[in-house]
């Protein structure tokens, strides 16, 4: 009995060793693991697709469909998109989403998500994001426009009106 758990516990360190070499880029320098809005878009898009011919999709499918986003990082995006109802994990331990993205908007999902909004993308937008790229592109117009404004005249007209106390 003895020999066989430190059989389990070696493999299961193994296992561990294993996962965090994973995480490591070239040159043993830690992989950067932060995500942004178009990684949860990205991910979004997959389970639209599988949802409209009737498949749920693994963490591993997922990763495995052109996801470039590490398969922890997508695995924290999923469960922070369930923990807001937006998938939900089969009994199985597949995604589906639970929401009708017809119903759901770009601002609901900005508003989500804890990361920035896309300032730029100027990496060239496949089929898939070449949408989401021109929304981006008309957004940062509009928001130079609303934007453009001198700072001093700011501070003037805020020094103009009475602060409560």
């Amino acid at each position: 009995i003895y020999v066989s758990w430190l059989i389990v516990l070696l493999g299961a360190q193994i296992t561990y060793c294993l996962s965090v070499f994973r995480l490591e880029g070239r040159g043993g320098k830690p992989v950067d693991l932060e995500w942004d809005f178009m990684d949860a878009y990205k991910i979004l898009l997959v389970l639209w697709k599988a949802q409209k011919t009737g498949e749920h999709l693994s963490s591993a499918q997922i990763k495995k469909s052109g996801i470039r986003t590490p398969h922890l990082l997508v695995t924290r995006i999923l469960e922070l998109l369930r923990k807001a109802k937006w998938v939900h994990r089969t009994s199985a331990g597949d995604w589906i989403l639970t929401r009708d993205m017809h119903e759901s908007t770009l601002l609901e999902l900005h508003e989500l998500l804890p990361c920035k909004f896309p300032v730029n993308m100027d990496q060239a937008a496949d089929d898939d994001t070449r949408s989401l790229q021109d929304m981006v592109k008309v957004h940062q117009q509009e928001l130079a426009g609303v934007l453009n404004v001198q700072l001093g005249e700011l501070f003037q007209n805020s020094s103009r009106k009475p602060v409560d106390s």
